[in-house]
């Protein structure tokens, strides 16, 4: 049986509920330095590519019914991506998982390591969450679910690495679904 991956776009969506994401040092929206709609058909090329099923889900309604919404496809695993900020000099990738989740803590182990072997970023680890950042998401999703931030947009530095690599980093997100899906 094929599986199916539900990809959630962190930030976009229909106004009144549109979220532009993280904002630059100079104002820039996330949406004006990595449009996650432009990332996402290439996640979801690599996903086809290697036999798997993809429904995305941006938020076009509150974020308090994003949990139903993402169950509501029975899909086997939630990757939701987003770009980290702070300032100019943070930088790193980290992928957030529910604490409590073992099956999602292995996915986010997995994923980090790919996202850090081709972005070069400091590795700021897979880290489980319980409150705060994505807790919502994680916590009232049934499947295994991730909150990707592999890069911060705040760093010029960090958003040029990502620009340049965007195929191989959605390969390597691809890559790192597929090794937790079919364990050696």
């Amino acid at each position: 049986m094929k599986k199916l991956i539900c990809l959630n776009l962190g930030h976009g969506g229909k106004p009144p509920y549109y979220d532009s994401g993280a904002m630059s040092d100079d104002g820039k929206t996330q949406e004006h330095l990595f449009n996650e709609k432009e990332f996402v058909p290439l996640l979801e090329k690599e996903f086809k590519a290697r036999g798997l099923d993809v429904v995305t889900l941006e938020q076009n309604r509150s974020f308090g019914e994003l949990p139903s919404r993402i169950n509501a496809t029975n899909a086997d695993v939630l990757i939701s991506v987003h770009s980290n900020s702070y300032s100019k000099t943070s930088t790193g990738t980290e992928v957030l998982y529910y604490s409590p989740s073992k099956r999602s803590k292995a996915l986010a182990e997995i994923l980090d390591r790919k996202i850090v072997g081709v972005l070069k970023l400091a590795d700021r680890g897979a880290k489980g969450m319980f409150v705060g950042r994505g807790s919502a998401i994680l916590h009232f999703t049934k499947m295994p679910a991730v909150i990707l931030e592999p890069f911060f947009i705040s760093n010029p530095n960090d958003l040029a690495r990502v620009r340049e690599c965007l195929p191989e980093l959605a390969k390597a997100i691809a890559d790192g679904v597929t090794e937790w899906f079919n364990p050696k």
